[in-house]
């Protein structure tokens, strides 16, 4: 443990040297999150747009199941999920890009 005035203050430097470092990696690792996570969002959407693209086709019925198609029995849900996911990630994204604009700004 440091004893003498330079000696905290050496100590004391290197401890709020290491803090910032920490903090910079994590500003770096949520950049590169946030990066992931918008080119999640826009695979999601672009999955469930071109599911819906391609709806009218599966919506024939099944011949032995007049009441079930292609569409709703394997498609509808996780198109509409997907594309769905990937509006509430954009959301978020632009929520956390206007907090950190307002951080950066105070």
């Amino acid at each position: 443990m440091p004893e003498t005035r330079d000696e905290v203050t050496t100590w004391v430097g290197g401890q709020v040297a290491h803090w910032k470092q920490r903090a910079r990696d994590a500003d770096a690792r949520l950049e590169q999150l946030q990066a992931e996570l918008a080119d999640a969002a826009d695979a999601l959407r672009a999955v469930g747009k071109a599911a819906l693209a391609v709806a009218p086709t599966l919506r024939k019925p099944y011949p032995d199941a007049p009441e079930t198609s292609p569409w709703t029995q394997f498609m509808e849900q996780p198109a509409r999920r997907a594309y769905n996911l990937g509006v509430r990630i954009h959301r978020l994204l632009e929520t956390l890009h206007r907090s950190k604009e307002t951080a950066d700004h105070a």
